[in-house]
C-alpha cells in the first residue's frame, strides 16, 4: 500500500502529458468559447449556427479524438406544440412540429408547418396526406452531399447514424445537421428531471436558449 500514493502521482503526471494539465485544458475551453463568440455574428447573418462538442470541445487532445460538430438553421424553430409558435415572430421563423404520437420509442415525425425558402430544406420534404414531413433519409443524404461539395469526399467518408463521418486532412470528424428546440421537448422531461436532481449539467446550461 505504500506504493499507492506514488502510483497515483505517476498516473497523474502521465495523464497531464497525454491530454494536458488542468490549466491547459481550461485554456483550450476558454479559447473555444471565444472562438464561438467571435463567429456567432457571422453565423447569425447566414441564419445558421454551429456548436462544437465532444472531447475536443472539452479541451482534451487525444490521438483517437475526433471533431464533433452540430449545425442548425437558426431561423427554423422546432416546437412540440403549435401554441409554442407564439413565442416567436412568425415573419422571421420557419416552424417545424415534432410529433411523437404513434411512433416507436426514440423516434418522432417532423412536420413542416410553414413554407421554407431554404433549398436544402425543400429538397428533403415528402408529402403525407395533406401535410408535409421531413424525410430523415433525404436529410442525411443531402447533408452528406453538401460536405462532399466542400471537399470532404475521400474514401473514408460515410453516413454513420444521423452523422456524416470522415477525415479532413489530419483529423476525423462527425458532423450532423440538427434542429434546435427551446424549451426542452416534453419527450425529454424525464432526462431533464434527472439532471436537475443531480445538478449536472448546471441549471444555467439547461436553461440556455440555443
Amino acid at each position: 500500500m505504500d506504493n499507492v500514493p506514488r502510483l497515483s502521482e505517476v498516473l497523474y503526471v502521465g495523464l497531464c502529458r497525454k491530454i494536458g494539465t488542468p490549466t491547459e485544458v481550461a485554456i483550450r475551453r476558454d479559447v473555444m468559447d471565444m472562438d464561438e463568440m467571435i463567429k456567432k455574428p457571422f453565423f447569425n447573418h447566414r441564419k445558421s449556427a454551429v456548436m462544437l462538442s465532444g472531447s475536443n470541445r472539452e479541451g482534451f487532445r487525444l490521438r483517437s479524438s475526433d471533431v464533433d460538430r452540430m449545425f442548425w438553421f437558426s431561423n427554423h424553430k422546432l416546437i412540440t406544440d403549435i401554441s409554442q409558435s407564439r413565442l416567436y415572430n412568425s415573419s422571421k421563423y420557419i416552424f417545424v412540429l415534432m410529433e411523437d404520437s404513434d411512433t416507436p420509442p426514440g423516434f418522432v415525425r417532423l412536420r413542416l408547418l410553414t413554407p421554407s425558402r431554404q433549398t436544402f430544406m425543400t429538397s428533403c420534404l415528402v408529402p403525407c396526406s395533406d401535410d408535409v414531413y421531413i424525410s430523415s433519409r433525404l436529410w442525411r443524404e443531402s447533408f452528406f452531399q453538401s460536405l462532399h461539395k466542400k471537399g470532404f469526399n475521400n474514401k473514408f467518408s460515410k453516413i454513420h447514424g444521423p452523422c456524416s463521418s470522415g477525415f479532413n486532412t489530419a483529423f476525423e470528424f462527425d458532423e450532423v445537421l440538427c434542429f434546435a428546440s427551446f424549451p426542452w421537448p416534453k419527450l425529454l422531461g424525464s432526462w431533464v428531471d434527472r439532471c436537475q436532481r443531480h445538478t449536472w449539467p448546471s441549471a444555467t446550461a439547461l436553461e440556455k436558449n440555443p
